[in-house]
């Protein structure tokens, strides 16, 4: 036996007597007793237990038996009671867990429902998210057709203002018509420059090696022949072009009052006439220039029919591609143009004994205040309206002044 188990707290309560005899048949010292005793006369549980195991039958081993009996009974009914007190502890724990329980699958219950009401709420929301963007892709797609419908009506009203108020008014230009008057003035003035100089040089030898007699000739008299001969031949392709042009307009009128009868006369009529109808009332001479823009050889094909015919008719003589006929081929090219608008760009011829207008005219080789003789008309955008291209005279000699008078 050592002095920690009899320090132990574990331990049986002895009286003096027990603790000796414990400590002398143990084998113990004195000083060991005195110190059992000293120390509150305590031994250690397992100390008895010990004990007891070797020497039961003994008095002391009777003792420690007895005390360790009720030591055992005490420690049972201490941990009986504790025991009881865990299971009370547990119960009240499940029956807490129980109302968990419950409230959980209460809450569970709840959350479900709102789940499968909030699936409900997402299928309708999706469908109606659905339906709106259907109606919306419609409300779009009907928004572009509006667009675009405002946009043909806005052009269509456009092109109707710009028609009425283009139509037979030559004083407004459309700067977009590559055929307008000032575009044409602008070429013819280009012809007076160039064709007519060339064509000029070249009928002037023609007419001084053609003469009868071979006598020397006025120059004068010579420049006023040819000047006569080109002039002829300007205004007998401006009356063929004249012609030319009217009688084409005329077959196209005529085959539209055709097409008009033939749509009457169909049960749908109406909707071809509707389709028709820019087509049908446009006017024949911007029809033919809408032609042109599509196909400049028919404005070739126009100036061919009318410069060949005039060459077999009226120049036989004429040696072919020469500078007259180029001549002739420009000026009937600009002349077709001129009467291609409504009212059609026009000549004004002037005549010997006119008097000289400075605002219209320009001289051509000397002053004067009367005309002589007319070297290239004047150019109006139509009959008796503004001027576009002066014309050229030759102005007749005035009469030297005397002196002395």
């Amino acid at each position: 036996m050592t002095i920690e188990y009899i320090q132990s707290k574990d331990c049986c309560i002895l009286s003096f007597n027990d603790a000796y005899t414990y400590v002398k048949e143990c084998g113990g010292s004195v000083m060991e007793f005195v110190i059992a005793w000293i120390s509150g006369r305590r031994v250690k549980g397992a100390a008895c237990r010990e004990y007891v195991l070797h020497k039961p039958e003994t008095a002391l081993g009777k003792r420690f038996t007895a005390v360790l009996s009720e030591r055992s009974i005490e420690s049972l009914n201490k941990e009986k009671d504790n025991l009881e007190q865990k299971c009370k502890s547990i119960s009240l724990s499940v029956q807490t867990l129980s109302v968990n329980e419950s409230n959980i699958k209460s809450e569970v219950s709840t959350l479900k429902d709102t789940l499968e009401r909030s699936k409900e709420w997402i299928k309708q929301s999706n469908e109606l998210f659905k339906d709106s963007k259907d109606a919306l892709n419609k409300l779009k797609s009907k928004l572009i057709d509006l667009g675009q419908e405002k946009y043909e009506i806005i052009t269509k009203t456009s092109a109707v203002a710009g028609d009425i108020l283009n139509k037979n008014n030559p004083d407004i230009t459309d700067l977009n018509d590559p055929y307008r008057p000032m575009k044409v003035a602008e070429d013819i003035g280009k012809i007076y420059d160039e064709e007519w100089t060339e064509a000029e040089c070249e009928i002037e030898v023609f007419c001084r090696n053609n003469r009868p007699d071979k006598q020397k000739v006025d120059s004068e008299e010579i420049m006023k022949q040819t000047i006569e001969i080109l002039l002829d031949a300007l205004k007998e392709v401006d009356d063929r072009g004249k012609e030319y042009i009217k009688d084409k307009k005329n077959k196209m009128r005529n085959q539209k009052i055709d097409r008009l009868k033939e749509a009457l006369n169909n049960e749908s009529h109406d909707k071809e006439i509707s389709q028709n109808n820019s087509e049908l009332w446009k006017d024949e001479g911007e029809q033919i220039k809408e032609d042109l823009h599509k196909r400049y050889d028919i404005l070739e094909e126009m100036v061919k029919s009318i410069t060949n015919t005039l060459m077999k008719e009226k120049y036989s003589d004429v040696h072919p591609n020469c500078q007259f006929e180029k001549y002739l081929h420009a000026i009937a090219k600009q002349i077709i143009l001129m009467n291609l608008h409504t009212p059609p760009v026009v000549f004004e011829w002037s005549v010997e004994g006119d008097a000289f207008d400075r605002n219209i005219q320009k001289e051509f080789t000397r002053t004067g205040s009367v005309v002589e003789f007319l070297v290239w008309p004047t150019l109006c955008i139509y009959k008796n309206g503004p001027l576009i291209n002066k014309g050229v005279v030759q102005l007749k000699k005035e009469p030297s002044k005397d002196p002395e008078s």
